[in-house]
């Protein structure tokens, strides 16, 4: 397991993808120059660090079932909100694989206007273990920006 989050975006602004040790592990976040933190659990989990960083917590299980349509829409504002404001964002789930990852790839989709495809090979690029579960690649194919 690599020690760091991978970079994804450095343009609108930096975007790390992770998983939960690199969540742990505040004094890396800082060097990297994160100030937010979405956290994606499948249950209400405390953050860590919340006295260091600014916390937006996802609660939704990796299952193929799962609609995840109202928390890619809330996770892409949020980060875009973040951009604007020059913040450095981390997005976490348990292996940054499918959650995090999913939720990124609907970033990348409205910020360089392509399709899912194209969204999951330029972050795949970045984080090549990067695997959305089939529901939610279902989810993001259908999604207009």
């Amino acid at each position: 397991m690599k020690a760091e989050p991978d970079l994804i975006l450095e343009r609108p602004g930096l975007l790390y993808l992770g998983n939960q040790s690199h969540a742990q592990n505040s004094a890396l976040l800082i060097r990297l120059g994160i100030q937010v933190i979405l956290q994606v659990s499948g249950e209400d989990t405390q953050p860590p660090h919340a006295d260091h960083f600014e916390y937006h917590r996802f609660i939704f299980g990796d299952a193929e079932s799962v609609d995840i349509t109202e928390h890619v829409k809330r996770a892409v504002e949020v980060i875009e909100k973040c951009h604007l404001e020059g913040k450095g964002v981390f997005v976490h789930c348990a292996a940054g694989v499918s959650r995090s990852a999913s939720l990124v790839i609907a970033y990348v989709m409205k910020t360089h206007k392509v399709t899912f495809q194209e969204a999951l090979k330029l972050v795949s690029a970045k984080r090549p273990c990067v695997g959305p579960n089939e529901g939610f690649k279902r989810t993001l194919s259908t999604l207009q920006f």
